[in-house]
């Protein structure tokens, strides 16, 4: 477990050499994770400000840090700033618009309800913006965008600004998208490029004049099709972009 110690009136946390939570107070204080993947979380509705690449002193918000062999951050409710280092870290962004940068390792970077703004930087990223009308940038890599929330109505549309048909994919949960069949790489029937779909089995529909995306549950059926993101349009999209998890 990780100790409290004091050091002239600053409070100093310290972790093992294994995997350590450490909860974020409000105060000065210095967290070193140590050795193994390290969490600092925030239990309390804040805004956050933090850069994993600083070592020295950072007005978080609420106090003074100074931060040191931290992998992960996750947060509560507030509009945060977080920013990975070059580690594989996990940075989860709860409720608001938050702004969350990976940094240069393979990171999974997740938002919640709010209008998010994520970036992926270098590395082979997963991104998800939750809730909420998001803005995903991948950046270098190959990179994942996962989709795991219900989309059923216009506040619950992501923007993909980089989507690369040769290095990305996108990832969509069988919780929401509950018609996708069994898990792994969408079956070429059930995607269709067009403005709607063309028979009972489309389930993706890619627009290629506007960039849309668009669940389908039953094809030519009575449902209509949901907008679920937008990417570039012209992209030569194909069911293999598509992975049902």
């Amino acid at each position: 477990m990780a100790t409290i110690t004091d050091d002239d009136g600053d409070h100093i946390l310290i972790g093992t050499d294994t995997l350590d939570f450490l909860e974020a107070l409000i105060g000065d204080y210095k967290f070193d994770g140590g050795a193994g993947s390290d969490t600092l979380f925030f239990s309390e509705p804040l805004s956050i400000r933090i850069d994993l690449n600083q070592t020295g002193p950072q007005y978080v918000g609420f106090g003074t840090y100074e931060i040191s062999s931290i992998e992960n951050i996750f947060t509560d409710a507030g509009n945060d700033y977080l920013k990975g280092n070059s580690a594989a870290n996990a940075l989860y962004a709860g409720a608001g618009n938050d702004t969350v940068y990976g940094g240069g390792g393979s990171d999974v970077i997740l938002g919640e309800a709010g209008k998010d703004r994520l970036y992926g930087d270098a590395g082979n990223d997963i991104l998800s913006g939750g809730a909420g009308n998001d803005t995903l940038t991948g950046g270098r890599g190959k990179d994942l965008f996962l989709f795991s929330g219900a989309r059923a109505s216009k506040t619950n549309v992501d923007k993909i600004t980089d989507f690369s048909v040769r290095d990305d994919a996108m990832l969509l949960d069988r919780a929401f998208f509950t018609k996708l069949g069994k898990k792994g790489v969408l079956p070429e029937e059930a995607f269709y490029t067009g403005t709607a779909a063309h028979d009972a089995s489309d389930r993706v529909i890619y627009n290629p004049d506007t960039g849309a995306l668009y669940y389908d549950r039953d094809g030519t059926g009575g449902a209509a099709a949901v907008l679920f993101a937008r990417i570039k349009p012209g992209l030569a999209l194909t069911h293999k972009d598509f992975f049902t998890v």
